[in-house]
């Protein structure tokens, strides 16, 4: 089945499961159809954490996939030092990222990112007039109770520089999925593509949606 390689005993979120069977075809489905794009493209990714993603978009043919991660206690060495030939790590922030890397790319993959971040506006605003793509896939929560107040996640990017600065996260920041569509649209990108499902986070009783949704530039 062409999806299969979509498939991996590792989630692509820690601590996330689908409700169902029927949300995790789907969601194979939509991702396939998505990340096929990245085929003889160069990519950026921002937030790749595990390499889920990653090894994915490897797979599907990518010829160049720029990834971005902060984190290096979540790097794994195979996915990240065994393709250096296609794959190239900056351990960094997307804020240190972008202020010395001006190139554009023909997609940007921002998976489990924007929620994360204490201003996510500023990211979508780089990710969109620096990076200028021809896809821009985003993952965001509609809503949550998992919690973020007390993550240390801050150092992923916040609003102008990184430099001594330690935001706390605010749960506020999560940016609903019309709010992000309708954000984006503003400029000359359009929503394209969506895949929401329900989830939960660890041990939380409260169900969580996440919507992933596909951007085209027009």
């Amino acid at each position: 089945m062409k999806n299969d390689i979509l498939k991996s005993d590792e989630c692509e979120w820690s601590g996330w499961r689908r409700y169902s069977e029927l949300d995790d075809k789907n969601y194979i489905n939509f991702m396939h159809k998505c990340l096929s794009l990245v085929r003889n493209n160069t990519i950026l990714e921002l937030g790749p954490f595990l390499g889920w993603h990653t090894s994915i978009m490897l797979k599907l043919g990518a010829k160049k996939i720029i990834c971005v991660e902060p984190n290096k206690e979540c790097l794994r060495e195979e996915v990240f030092q065994t393709n250096s030939d296609t794959v190239t790590l900056h351990n960094c922030t997307a804020n240190d990222y972008y202020a010395c890397n001006n190139e554009s790319v023909d997609m940007v993959v921002c998976c489990g990112l924007l929620y994360h971040l204490h201003s996510p506006i500023h990211l979508l605003e780089k990710i969109i007039n620096i990076s200028k793509p021809k896809y821009i896939l985003i993952e965001t929560i509609d809503n949550c109770d998992i919690g973020v107040n007390d993550e240390k996640f801050y150092l992923l990017g916040n609003a102008h520089t990184d430099t001594n600065i330690t935001f706390p996260i605010l749960k506020h920041m999560i940016m609903p999925t019309q709010t992000l569509i309708d954000c984006i649209q503003t400029t000359n990108y359009r929503f394209e593509k969506i895949n929401s499902c329900k989830g939960y986070w660890n041990n939380s009783s409260k169900p969580t949606i996440v919507s992933t949704i596909l951007f085209k530039k027009i």
